[in-house]
């Protein structure tokens, strides 16, 4: 809604961040990606991520599944972070609040709360780039780019647990199968 109804006009919006999901980092590993939708995110970025204590995932492509892609279709620059390693829970009702992990979330607010200071102080603004990888129609823009499915409305049906396909290998992983799915049925397993 606020994409297409801002406050001020959109061009005046420097950069959006999205930290979404980010309560169950395992091993400190957060992915962060939307590096490549603006000129300087990667250089603003990298000396922060080099001193977080988080494993920071990084990558130039922008996620289509989340709020900032509204903004990203607004040729607004985009960083968004996420769990780097999704868990069987995730997007169901048993990813209850004990399973938290508070101080791997607090690392994260610490990472962004530096990143938009970092990004406030700079005399340069971004430039939009829409070079960030995210996946469109053939022959369209981000302008003009439609969003696959949001999580919240999708319904997961296969039965497997991906792994961290961000760091560049072929397809995707499979860390875990879900019992009674498709993927079962198929005999598809962990690895």
């Amino acid at each position: 809604y606020y994409a297409n109804h801002p406050i001020t006009d959109i061009e005046k919006h420097a950069v959006m961040f999205n930290f979404d999901m980010i309560g169950r980092i395992t091993n400190g590993r957060l992915s962060v990606s939307g590096l490549g939708s603006a000129e300087g995110l990667t250089e603003l970025a990298k000396p922060l991520f080099d001193r977080s204590p988080l494993n920071v995932v990084a990558s130039k492509n922008v996620m289509p599944n989340s709020d900032h892609y509204e903004f990203y279709k607004k040729r607004v620059p985009v960083l968004f972070a996420i769990i780097a390693d999704f868990h069987p829970e995730y997007h169901t009702p048993k990813d209850v609040s004990w399973k938290i992990n508070r101080v791997g979330g607090v690392q994260t607010v610490h990472l962004f709360h530096d990143l938009l200071r970092a990004s406030a102080v700079r005399t340069e603004p971004f430039v939009f780039t829409g070079s960030g990888g995210a996946r469109r129609r053939p022959n369209s823009s981000p302008a003009t780019a439609t969003p696959a499915a949001s999580r919240g409305a999708m319904r997961v049906r296969f039965g497997i647990q991906p792994g961290n396909y961000e760091e560049g290998g072929k397809g995707i992983p499979v860390v875990g199968v879900t019992a009674d799915t498709p993927a079962e049925a198929a005999g598809l397993q962990a690895g």
